[in-house]
């Protein structure tokens, strides 16, 4: 990562959580889709459908980025079927304005953001399940990723061994 990267990184640690969302929106711009359709999500939760698919439309990993869901402050695990069908969340949640680009850094921000806010009720099982193991493996351990996608968010998010310590 740049230093100018990096420096962007820690400001963006600096905010609160909505802050650090309103700023990435700048940066990157909102989502034009949501990240489930309504009609497959109503289905799945009626019990008329087994799984979800995630809108294809809404990637962007060919730009190295990430969905973050904004209301993963008030619900954990937004993307899992079985967990969405466990609590039953709104469909409010999947939609496009509830939805923010970001890298593999940006994102383990702004689950550390939600975290700190939330006195650590919120934000750590996905930094601790999945970020956190991607930090690691990427660029501590030197594994650098091979399907395409996850090539594009490396390179993106790329931090030297140091800079991840």
């Amino acid at each position: 990562m740049s230093k100018e990267k990096l420096e962007e990184a820690k400001q963006l640690l600096d905010l609160d959580y909505q802050s650090a969302v309103k700023s990435l929106l700048n940066k990157y711009g909102k989502s034009t889709k949501d990240y489930y359709s309504e009609k497959m999500y109503v289905d799945f939760l009626k019990e008329n459908r087994k799984t979800l698919i995630k809108t294809k439309e809404i990637s962007r990993t060919d730009e190295g980025l990430y969905i973050h869901h904004i209301d993963e402050d008030k619900y954990i695990q937004l993307s899992t079927p079985k967990i969405i069908k466990s609590f039953g969340y709104p469909f409010t949640v999947q939609k496009a304005d509830r939805l923010v680009y970001c890298n593999l850094i940006e994102h383990s921000i702004l689950h550390t953001l939600i975290s700190r806010e939330a006195d650590g009720l919120q934000g750590r099982g996905g930094y601790w399940a999945f970020i956190r193991p991607t930090i690691i493996e990427w660029f501590i351990a030197g594994k650098k990723p091979t399907p395409k996608w996850m090539i594009n968010c490396y390179n993106t998010a790329y931090l030297t061994k140091d800079e991840a310590i």
